[in-house]
């Protein structure tokens, strides 16, 4: 039986890597299994990890497996990898001897080594985890080392979930400043996944210099030409960022001055500009930034562009942000949950709402608790559809049977200050825009006007307006977004069916948003 193992994307068809994907965003909607039970993998750390460490460890524990950590020269004895190698040095033991008695113990194992930085003639043969791959008898997986393949899955699949289809999405993979000279391996890595998604990829660096291995660019322009996308570089920023969809940054050094940093350096020093600020990012198409990380602040990108709703490293599941959107379900569904600390404790009441302006506008009885609370900071909670979503309306499901019960839903989160408003003719004002809006839709309207004006006075003087400006809006519309195109349309066709209580109105939304740009 042949091995297969996981060194580049590049060994994989376009069609293995969407099935990849696909089985990833199974996983990551249903994380835990028993698919490994009885499985071990050993991982190789030659460098240092966080991130990559910390999520093959969980993903090993989450599909009951057990990882071993070894970090060869520190805990692990030194490798030798040279064939024929006098072994008078400091390495006490031979790859053929390390990947084959591993092998016997462990059902897989991963590596992580990075290039010397000293010869990219000898760093681009990918030494390490050739040789394991060559002596193993189990499965190698490479956890980083000219390339980050395990990245590039990440990194599709998280592009996926926010921009949906790739094909001809435009991809910036950028150079940027940073004081050391950096593995071109996450670069490499960018290069090949988002030209084999069919996207039109610009590589924008300072100087020729720093355009990267012609392995990679050829693999590139093969994976465009494949796949429907792109691939061009550019030394000119504005152009570049012009239109983007995605931003992708990372530092790297240049490849003619492999071993001779010093007199890269200058080179470097002068283009600090290229770090991605906000100036950067107003010029494209509202694009998602990410970055693989770790990541220098106010060298590589600004404060402001990290902490932006456009950063993509920190994925904001089914947020909604277009202010259109959340208005449009405040106005549908105005009844709101409001709450706010009245000292004691925590209070709730349930009000109508009219949006008018960006402020809005309510009113409760006189007796209210939330009368004694001008000033206090408030949360609205406007409700829209929600609806149970059974499993058995994924086709996944009948396929692998990963799926489970969940609920979808569509809210929109509001923070201000309550101002208490004790007027009323500002009151009546308001009773007849609610009423109006209200009333719109009834064969004969009824009006303000329609009530005796002793009745009215009356109960004018038992309410009390309120009025909030708003502050800061969130929405969360959780409209299984993060299912595969047939997923959702099952979801509809069995909201549809069902026809339940919302259930309509719920398929009605997940449509709307389909839909949309």
């Amino acid at each position: 039986m042949t091995i297969r193992h996981f060194l580049t994307t590049q060994d994989h068809s376009r069609a293995e890597i969407d099935a990849l994907l696909e089985q990833a965003a199974a996983f990551k909607r249903s994380p835990r299994g028993q698919q490994l039970a009885g499985k071990s993998i050993a991982l190789l750390f030659f460098n240092p990890s966080m991130r990559t460490r910390t999520s093959f460890e969980l993903g090993a524990f989450h599909l009951g497996a057990h990882a071993i950590v070894l970090a060869p020269g520190k805990d692990a004895w030194p490798i030798e990898f040279e064939v024929g190698s006098v072994m008078d040095g400091d390495t006490e033991e031979h790859i053929a001897e390390v990947a084959r008695v591993l092998s016997r113990y462990v059902d897989l194992i991963a590596v992580r080594a990075f290039p010397k930085f000293q010869d990219w003639t000898v760093d681009r043969q990918d030494k390490v985890i050739r040789a394991f791959a060559h002596y193993a008898t189990v499965p190698v997986i490479n956890m980083e080392t000219i390339t980050h393949p395990c990245q590039e899955l990440a990194h599709a699949l998280a592009m996926k979930e926010h921009l949906g289809d790739l094909t001809k999405k435009k991809y910036v993979l950028t150079w940027t400043y940073h004081p050391k000279p950096l593995n071109t391996a996450v670069a490499n890595s960018a290069l090949l996944i988002a030209t084999k998604m069919g996207m039109d990829v610009t590589l924008l660096c300072p100087t020729p210099d720093y355009v990267l291995d012609e392995r990679y660019m050829e693999f590139g322009r093969l994976n465009a030409e494949q796949n429907g996308g792109s691939l061009k570089v550019s030394h000119d920023i504005e152009e570049a960022y012009n239109g983007a969809d995605v931003v992708y940054a990372k530092s790297w050094g240049a490849l003619p001055f492999f071993g001779k940093w010093e007199q890269e350096k200058p080179i470097r020093d002068a283009h600090r500009h290229f770090i991605v600020d906000e100036a950067k990012m107003a010029l494209t198409n509202d694009a998602v930034f990410s970055h693989c990380l770790p990541l220098r602040r106010n060298i590589k990108a600004t404060d402001a562009v990290m902490d932006s709703p456009e950063t993509m490293y920190m994925p904001k599941h089914f947020r909604e942000t277009r202010i259109e959107v959340l208005h449009g379900l405040m106005r549908d569904y105005p009844f709101a949950t409001v709450v706010a600390n009245a000292g004691s404790g925590l209070v709730a009441n349930h009000l109508p709402f009219e949006l008018v302006d960006g402020v809005l506008h309510g009113h409760v009885a006189r007796g209210n608790e939330l009368v004694q609370m001008d000033g206090v900071e408030v949360l609205l909670i406007f409700h829209g559809p929600d609806g149970y979503i059974s499993p058995n309306w994924y086709p996944t499901k009948h396929e692998t049977g990963r799926e489970v019960p969940t609920w979808n839903y569509a809210v929109v989160h509001v923070h201000g200050r309550l101002k208490v408003i004790d007027d009323a003719a500002w009151m009546r004002r308001l009773l007849e825009t609610l009423t109006d809006h209200h009333e719109a839709g009834q064969p004969q309207p009824w009006k303000i006007s329609d009530a005796p004006a002793d009745h009215i006075e009356a109960s004018l003087n038992a309410i009390v307006g309120l009025e909030i400006v708003i502050e800061r809006i969130d929405g969360k519309f959780k409209l299984s977004q993060n299912h595969p195109a047939r997923n959702r349309a099952g979801v509809l066709a069995g909201l549809r069916e069902r026809d339940g209580d919302g259930d309509v109105q719920l398929a009605d939304l997940m449509a709307k948003q389909e839909s949309r740009p």
